[in-house]
C-alpha cells in the first residue's frame, strides 16, 4: 500500500473539527494555519462564540499569524457574540505590536 498525502478535504476537515485552526492560531503554530488557508478554509471561519481564527491570534499576541490571516481575507473588524473584534481581543492580551498592526489596517474596538 502507497501514502499518500492527505488530500485538500482532508487538511480541511482537520481544520475544523474541534475548531483546530483556532487552536492552532492561539497556540502561534504559523505553519497549521499557513497549510489550512492552503487547503481552502475560509480565514473567516468561526467558532462558538463567533470568534474567528484572527481573534484567535491578536489574543494571544502572534502577529505573524495576524498577518498571515489578514492577508488571506480575515476582516479585521470581525464581531465575537460579545461584539468584541479582534483589536479588542490584542488590548486584553496586551499585545501592543498587534494592537499597532490591526489599528493600521482599519481595526476598531467599537
Amino acid at each position: 500500500m502507497t501514502n499518500h498525502p492527505p488530500s485538500n478535504a482532508q487538511i480541511r476537515q482537520a481544520c475544523l473539527d474541534n475548531y483546530t485552526i483556532h487552536k492552532k492560531a492561539a497556540a502561534g503554530d504559523y505553519n497549521y494555519v499557513n497549510e489550512c488557508l492552503n487547503a481552502g478554509v475560509n480565514a473567516n471561519i468561526r467558532e462558538v462564540s463567533n470568534w474567528t481564527p484572527l481573534h484567535s491570534a491578536a489574543r494571544n499576541g502572534h502577529l505573524a499569524i495576524v498577518k498571515l490571516l489578514l492577508q488571506r481575507g480575515a476582516q479585521v473588524n470581525a464581531r465575537d457574540m460579545a461584539n468584541r473584534t479582534p483589536l479588542n481581543q490584542a488590548i486584553i492580551g496586551n499585545h501592543w505590536a498587534v494592537q499597532n498592526y490591526l489599528i493600521n489596517r482599519g481595526g476598531v474596538t467599537r
